[in-house]
């Protein structure tokens, strides 16, 4: 039996894993775009050239997306990147971009980890805020119940690990944060 590809897409924080999950699942084919996949409407856009024009063999595909989504903008009132309604329709659209590929076995919906709002506040530029973290991975798993997909729940593998996972930036990963989702998701996807 050939064992699928596992595609590692979404954010920067995805970008802070995945060589973790790569270093998990020795003997695997673990790869991801080198670019940051950014907001579920960049990734949309950008689908064929991030992703499925690089599918060569069978795939597993780990989407991770959000964070950009729920970025609230000074120059736009603070109002979101992306609405609610349409990230549920771009993860719609997604899923069914990737489906359509015979060689995509599976996809995975994997929830967006938390925001320190304290944290992110300090000197930056937009904003995050965790209940918006909270409403954006209700909507994630509405999506994945109504389209029969699983979930990958990594705010609570960070918001439970019981150490410092999520840096002074209030959003990215630490170092022992990013080993510990690697490993989450390499554990996870191990088990499909």
């Amino acid at each position: 039996m050939i064992q699928p590809d596992i595609v590692l897409v979404g954010d920067s924080i995805r970008l802070g894993y995945e060589p973790h999950v790569i270093r998990k699942l020795p003997g695997r084919h673990v790869w991801g775009p080198q670019e940051n996949c950014e907001s579920t409407r960049f990734l949309l856009q950008n689908i064929e050239t991030l992703v499925l024009s690089r599918l060569s063999s069978p795939a597993i595909v780990h989407l991770n997306a959000g964070a950009h989504d729920l970025r609230r903008w000074p120059a736009a009132d603070y109002s979101v990147q992306v609405e609610l309604d349409e990230y549920a329709s771009n993860l719609v659209s997604i899923v069914g971009r990737l489906l359509a590929r015979e060689s995509v076995v599976d996809v995975v919906l994997a929830t967006t980890t938390p925001v320190i709002d304290e944290h992110h506040y300090v000197g930056r530029w937009g904003r995050r805020l965790n209940v918006d973290v909270i409403a954006y991975n209700e909507q994630l798993t509405a999506v994945a119940a109504e389209h029969q997909l699983v979930v990958n729940d990594l705010y609570s593998a960070v918001d439970n690990c019981g150490f410092e996972a999520i840096s002074t930036d209030g959003i990215h990963l630490t170092e022992p944060g990013a080993e510990h989702v690697g490993s989450e998701v390499a554990t996870f996807l191990r088990a499909l």
